[in-house]
């Protein structure tokens, strides 16, 4: 959490006046036989309704992907309005 709000401090942003997000995309690793990237996304979702409320219920994509950079299992990427 410390890097996010690091990152967003860079941005002349703090995580309370950080309007809530709009959408969400996640690749997951996965093998062809998988089928839980909602699943794993969750964590994700959970995380934002805990910091906006209700407000924190966003669009959601899930995919699967053959492989990731460096190893990682999934990747986030959250898309929000910034005045």
């Amino acid at each position: 959490m410390s890097r996010v709000e690091e990152r967003l401090g860079e941005m002349g942003v703090t995580l309370p006046n950080l309007p809530a997000p709009i959408a969400r995309y996640v690749p997951a690793n996965s093998t062809q036989d998988f089928d839980g990237q909602a699943l794993v996304m969750n964590g994700a979702s959970d995380f934002l309704v805990d910091v906006f409320g209700e407000a924190g219920k966003h669009i959601r994509t899930a995919v699967g992907i053959a492989s990731l950079p460096i190893g990682f299992a999934a990747s986030v990427y959250i898309i929000a309005e910034v005045e």
